[in-house]
């Protein structure tokens, strides 16, 4: 009975060990089945995926290339507005950025002791006018009896000396009063023209001083560029060409600039010199500021490049690139290195041969493998 029941369970072992054997080959065939026949079906869904969209051929075309050199743009005409008169500053009713019409009272300074000297040269100018109304009859008077021989003529010397003399004092009492007439103007400073107030140095209780600016004011609508430009392109340049400008902060560019100064000597430790560019249409253009970076684009030989609209570039973080279509009309995405762009279109320095064919529009596919059907 004991030898029976040993091989029985020998047995059942055996059979146990031979359906695991069975179980792990059909397990292991599986593995290796499931992938393959998942890719079939990518495979076929990728044939059977078709993206209809413009496709166009890389083609070389002749530009003019630019040079570009930075700078800043500024007022055509600022003013340190200043004052002849030393007093103290008693009201400034604008700030910096207000807008303001010529003649238009933008500081005001104290002019009390003006005002008393006034007074006075008024009061000496009508008492020297009233000196020599006496004076001018008594010297009728006596340029009659001289004329008659009645008066000597160390008498009518004398009248007519003390005559010139009285208009003299007249006179130098109107120009003291005309002077001090000319100081009032300075304790209330004016716009000179319509502008805005682009900075202020001083503040109410500040004491002012001939010779030291007290606002700036800059004229509305008229702008200029200045740049500075090394020594190997000054001679590219001259007075009157026209460049081209951008201002990137108020998204303007391609603007037109005449070039109205030219550095006649540079700087001998930057070897560079200063080039002025006057903005000739500033009209519609808003927000632009003194101050505010400028590009300046100056003309340069023409060359060939590899151009394409901006709307086929692809962007992957800091990667660029463009969709390329292969011998089967497939998309292949392709990283490039661009340059420079001019409108809607930007420069390929790399990365697409001239006859290639790309997708003009990079959004319209969704991967690689997409099969392209050309709308032209």
């Amino acid at each position: 009975m004991n030898i029976n029941y040993t091989i029985s369970n020998q047995s059942i072992m055996r059979s146990l060990n031979n359906y695991s054997k069975v179980l792990l080959a059909a397990f292991t065939l599986a593995l290796f089945t499931l992938p393959a026949c998942s890719g079939d079906g990518e495979a076929v869904q990728q044939q059977s995926e078709e993206v209809e969209t413009e496709v166009s051929k890389a083609q070389k075309q002749e530009v003019l290339s630019h040079k570009s050199f930075n700078g800043s743009l500024k007022s055509e005409v600022r003013s340190e507005i200043g004052t002849k008169v030393m007093g103290e500053v008693e009201a400034i009713p604008v700030n910096i950025g207000d807008k303001v019409s010529k003649g238009t009272l933008i500081l005001k300074i104290k002019d009390d002791d003006l005002e008393a000297k006034k007074s006075q040269a008024k009061a000496g100018l009508e008492e020297a006018r009233i000196r020599l109304e006496a004076v001018e009859n008594d010297y009728n008077r006596f340029k009659t009896l001289y004329e008659q021989g009645s008066a000597t003529s160390k008498e009518w010397d004398d009248i007519r000396t003390q005559f010139q003399a009285t208009k003299a004092r007249v006179q130098g009492a109107e120009s003291q009063l005309e002077e001090i007439n000319d100081l009032l103007t300075y304790t209330q400073i004016k716009a000179p023209y319509d502008g805005v107030i682009a900075a202020k140095y001083v503040q109410v209780g500040d004491i002012a001083s001939p010779g030291r600016p007290l606002l700036a004011v800059e004229q509305s609508g008229r702008f200029k560029v200045a740049a500075t430009l090394p020594e190997s392109e000054i001679s590219s340049i001259k007075q009157g060409d026209t460049v081209q400008v951008n201002i990137p902060a108020v998204k303007a560019g391609g603007m037109q600039a005449l070039v109205t100064e030219v550095s006649a000597s540079g700087s001998p430790q930057s070897r560079q010199f200063q080039v002025e560019f006057r903005l000739i249409q500033t009209a519609g253009i808003e927000g632009l500021r003194s101050g505010m970076f400028a590009e300046v684009l100056i003309r340069d030989n023409s060359s060939a490049i590899i151009a394409i609209p901006l709307e086929a570039l692809v962007t992957r973080g800091q990667l660029t690139g463009v969709y390329t279509l292969s011998s089967q009309d497939e998309a292949l995405l392709r990283w490039i290195r661009i340059g420079s762009a001019t409108g809607n279109m930007v420069e390929v320095l790399s990365g697409l041969q001239e006859g290639e064919r790309y997708v003009a529009d990079g959004s319209a596919i969704a991967r690689d493998g997409i099969k392209v059907v050309s709308q032209n």
